[in-house]
């Protein structure tokens, strides 16, 4: 009788452990889909912003030295290709830089704001 028992205890003990990892599971998985949506764009687009203020510091220092705002990002001495970051003059003076952040949303740096929006 004794052995029945400690069977039984045992399938139960295991039972109990997958029970708890699963819903741990989950319980990190719907915490991690509540932290993406909510949590601030600089957080979850921290790349792409690093990488856009890398293109507006470039930018600038082409300002800087030439008197005018580059055509292309290829004038900086980067490729738009191999970034997920886009360059666009938009007169003489003022350019933009964005990232799509989801479906129909971007990111946008405004030159003549100086700040991401």
């Amino acid at each position: 009788m004794q052995r029945g028992r400690t069977a039984e205890s045992i399938w139960l003990k295991t039972w109990r452990r997958l029970l708890f990892s699963i819903l741990a599971a989950i319980v990190l998985f719907v915490g991690f889909i509540l932290f993406w949506m909510v949590a601030p764009q600089e957080i979850v687009y921290r790349s792409e912003l690093r990488t856009g203020k890398i293109v507006v510091s470039r930018v600038e220092a082409y300002r800087n030295s030439y008197g005018s705002l580059p055509d292309s990002l290829g004038a900086v001495g980067m490729n738009e290709l191999d970034l997920n970051v886009y360059y666009q003059k938009i007169d003489s003076r003022n350019y933009i830089v964005w990232f799509g952040t989801t479906l129909g949303e971007s990111m946008t740096y405004h030159s003549d704001l100086r700040k991401w929006q």
